[in-house]
């Protein structure tokens, strides 16, 4: 059994501790958890029987040789678990509703307006940032969205069991502003999608980004397998657009991560500065070249493997299959909404439906 101690300012774990400190803060100066399995993220392997003092926001001390302060409150998590609070790297609150919150990939219009759904989100965020904490994620990355995303990153700076939300400003695209609004319809009368036809437009998406006080930029290099916007992309001369994205953002001291699912877009990407890639390319087998490159250039891969199957095609075809703690922690009425009948689809319509709708994650 490995003896540990580790000082860590570590503001949030996971959801089952917050739960914990909320009953006790306030009532001690220091709080001493004992008795669990810890798992710190250092890579040291399981601390069994451990102790974790706690004093107001911080972890001041972890492990088994750790003194137990006189005067501090004590609480038995024996049989239980304290790890580290899981992030989730690639969000958008603007999509955290029920069924009816894509009516560009599933119309459903007819049974819930878009405009109502709208409303039904915004009202429901803090549901969702409840169902974050409930399942023990602690921290999210927002890719992309309306005002929403900031709004909410306010609300939940505002709220004491939360997660900490980080905005990657976006989808900033080299496309013209009629492609955006039919990927994406406008929310609230607001494009979702950035767009813009030249390397100036994309530098200027930045400097608002900056004023906004986003956390990273996103930008998107994505076809979704049509010759009209591959064409569109080169007018637009995407790589030079990337380019200048990257290069003002690192005036402002922050990074580029870039959507991309073809590996043209992809290499290009990286190639000009990119320190992060959302999803994995899947029009062709990844070659050996580029892996190196992403070795070389240390970028990081959020490749959203659940996208394609466990949220569109099980949704599609009624597979899904839930675990009780993904029910217990859902926003009440998300669910509910799947069991909404779809407009009936063949394979070729279902395929292109499910590539539109991972084409705009």
């Amino acid at each position: 059994m490995p003896t540990e101690r580790t000082d860590m300012p570590v503001v949030r774990w996971t959801a089952a501790l917050a739960c914990s400190l909320l009953v006790g803060y306030g009532h001690a100066d220091i709080t001493a958890y004992q008795g669990a399995t810890l798992i710190d993220g250092t890579h040291r392997g399981a601390i069994e029987n451990a102790t974790v003092l706690v004093k107001g926001d911080r972890f001041i001390a972890a492990g088994t040789d750790v003194a137990v302060p006189e005067g501090a409150k004590v609480v038995d998590v024996s049989g239980k678990w304290i790890v580290p609070g899981l992030i989730d790297s690639h969000v958008h609150f603007m999509t955290s509703g029920r069924m009816y919150t894509r009516p560009a990939f599933i119309d459903l219009t007819d049974k819930v307006p878009y405009e109502e759904e709208i409303e039904w989100i915004k009202t429901h965020i803090p549901d969702t940032l409840r169902a974050n904490m409930c399942s023990g994620v602690t921290s999210v990355v927002s890719l992309g969205g309306p005002s929403l995303e900031y709004n909410t990153r306010d609300l939940a700076a505002r709220t004491h069991a939360a997660p900490t939300v980080f905005i990657g400003h976006g989808v900033i695209a080299p496309m013209p502003e009629f492609i955006a609004e039919r990927m994406i319809p406008p929310w609230d009368g607001e494009l979702t999608l950035k767009p813009g036809m030249s390397a100036e437009a994309g530098v200027a998406h930045v400097q608002t980004a900056v004023a906004r006080g986003a956390d990273l930029i996103k930008t998107a290099l994505d076809n979704r397998g049509s010759r009209m916007i591959s064409a569109l992309l080169w007018y637009a001369n995407w790589r030079e657009f990337q380019q200048a994205v990257v290069a003002e953002a690192a005036k402002h001291g922050l990074q580029v991560t870039t959507h991309a699912h073809a590996l043209e877009y992809a290499r290009g990407a990286v190639e000009a500065g990119a320190a992060s890639l959302q999803h994995i390319p899947a029009d062709q087998p990844v070659d050996q070249a580029f892996i190196d490159l992403l070795k070389a250039k240390d970028v990081i891969v959020v490749p959203t493997l659940a996208i394609r199957k466990r949220t569109f095609i099980e949704l599609f075809t009624k597979e899904l299959e839930l675990l009780p703690i993904e029910r217990t922690c859902s926003v009440p009425g998300v669910v509910e909404s799947w069991d909404e009948p779809i407009p009936p689809a063949d394979d070729q319509s279902l395929r292109y439906r499910v590539q539109g709708a991972v084409a705009a994650a």
